[in-house]
């Protein structure tokens, strides 16, 4: 009877420690089977990505946003969207799309006074208005955040498959433009090997007044 129980206690180790061995191999195989970027990517909850849904900015998504990139040609729209997507599925992060409309139509003051001693009213030599979008990623509570800088940092290093002239929308030219900007910037060193997010900074959710980023916030009252 003892010998049987010892026989028994001996099988159970042995199963208790194949389903480690298991579990240790399967984990292995999951961390080799991950892409090199899914290191980087802070969120640990999914964030959605329904490709159905626009993700637009709102005065609820943080106070503080990351500003990684900006779209004003005539695919503009699509383009911030197409990233929107991308970030949030392929990095996890809560990314969203802000239009701004850009008014060069209407006159503006000048220097100086007119005859009648009002100011002078001037307009643009080329007057246009257009739209562009900003793609920005928040729900940040203070400029200091630490998940921000981690953000911004998985950001910088980022290479979103929409960006890439090769497998993506933008053409080498447009890619070039962005190369040559790095290069003014002094972002291009043996140091500081960027994706093309590599501008990205953190910056104000521009939905909130002025007033809130006051030292004290806006008032209890509004």
């Amino acid at each position: 009877m003892r010998r049987r129980r010892c026989t028994f206690v001996r099988q159970v180790r042995f199963v208790l420690l194949s389903l480690v061995a298991i579990g240790m191999l399967t984990g292995s195989a999951a961390a080799l089977a991950a892409p090199p970027w899914q290191s980087l990517i802070p969120f640990k909850r999914r964030v959605e990505a329904d490709p159905n849904k626009t993700y637009t900015l709102t005065e609820d998504h943080g106070p503080w946003m990351i500003l990684a990139a900006t779209f004003t040609s005539m695919q503009a729209e699509k383009e911030a969207r197409d990233l929107v997507l991308e970030m949030r599925s392929r990095y996890n992060v809560p990314a969203y799309m802000h239009e701004q409309v850009y008014d060069f139509t209407e006159p503006v003051e000048g220097r100086g006074v007119d005859r009648y001693g009002r100011p002078k009213k001037m307009r643009y030599v080329n007057a246009t208005k257009f739209s562009g979008y900003a793609v920005l990623v928040g729900e940040y509570e203070t400029f200091d955040d630490p998940q921000a800088q981690k953000t911004l940092d998985t950001i910088k290093a980022s290479m979103p498959r929409s960006l890439n002239p090769e497998t993506g929308k933008w053409t080498i030219q447009r890619w070039k433009v962005v190369q040559k900007l790095r290069d003014q910037m002094n972002m291009n060193d043996e140091r500081d090997q960027r994706g093309p997010l590599g501008a990205a900074f953190i910056t104000r959710n521009p939905l909130l007044p002025e007033e809130y980023f006051n030292a004290g916030g806006l008032d209890s009252f509004v």
